[in-house]
């Protein structure tokens, strides 16, 4: 299996520090606007650190806090939910895609029951194991591969 409970846990210790952050990057300059504004009567000042306060919080959630929730996300649907397998020859590689607020490369397979092709996508972030003509035992949540077998090496084509 790609994904772990113990990543799961990681994540969430994670995306609680990045979300403090976030928050203290709000509170700090909210509440010296504030302290400003009973103790010297700067209103104008108070304003300011409060905007500045909130860009900030705005900034770092959209840039530090909302790719680790995405992920998140992601992982705990993949671990918690559903999965199914099936066996397949990998065909190819297209190129990557963001799905489900993460980058995930785009993998075709031929299906090994009825031969039909199957969309799947790996987090850009896991190992990439697939060799062109290989035949792997896919677990899948949705689309996403959550666990990899290789069952079949790829047999050289003869040369012509």
């Amino acid at each position: 299996m790609l994904y772990e409970r113990a990543e799961l846990k990681n994540l969430q210790k994670t995306l609680g520090c990045r979300l403090l952050w976030v928050f203290l990057s709000f509170l700090l300059p909210f509440g010296a606007g504030l302290t400003l504004m009973f103790t010297a009567r700067s209103e104008w000042l108070s304003l300011l650190l409060s905007f500045v306060g909130a860009a900030a919080a705005i900034f770092l959630f959209a840039f530090v806090a909302r790719p680790a929730l995405a992920y998140y996300r992601f992982v705990k649907d993949v671990t918690e939910g559903t999965s199914r397998s099936f066996a397949g020859r990998f065909l190819r590689k297209e190129e990557r895609s963001f799905r489900e607020g993460i980058w995930c490369e785009t993998l075709y397979f031929e299906d090994a029951k009825n031969g039909e092709e199957r969309l799947c996508y790996l987090d850009a972030e896991r190992p990439y194991p697939f060799k062109p003509g290989a035949e792997y035992g896919l677990i899948t949540h949705g689309q996403s591969i959550i666990g990899v077998e290789e069952t079949k090496p790829p047999q050289d084509q003869p040369a012509c």
